[in-house]
């Protein structure tokens, strides 16, 4: 039993035996992984004065990757649920777009 995913780490396909009923639980564990929570992934350009949301980001484990640009701006790789994104965008008066690349 196993199961395959596509390029994107998507699960496209469950493998099961019915003769030893083995594997039915990963058809559960890819239908979470399918169903589940819709994901934003964003890269942003943050100014040093941004470290507060740079910490947050960091609490949700979102950050993927860092980098410091020539400026010394933060560029950041961040995956996340949609619902955390809203919390944030919200808490930021819907001023994230701006940072955005």
């Amino acid at each position: 039993p196993r199961i395959d995913r596509d390029d994107e780490g998507k699960p496209v396909r469950v493998w099961v035996s019915a003769q030893d009923n083995i594997g039915t639980e990963l058809i559960f564990e890819a239908l979470k992984e399918r169903l589940g929570p819709q994901m934003v992934n964003l890269s942003l350009k943050l100014p040093p004065s941004m470290g507060k949301l740079r910490g947050t980001l960091y609490q949700l484990n979102s950050v993927s990757a860092e980098r410091i640009d020539e400026q010394g701006e933060l560029e950041l790789d961040i995956k996340m649920s949609i619902v955390d994104w809203n919390k944030l965008q919200k808490e930021y008066d819907n001023r994230l777009d701006n940072y955005i690349q």
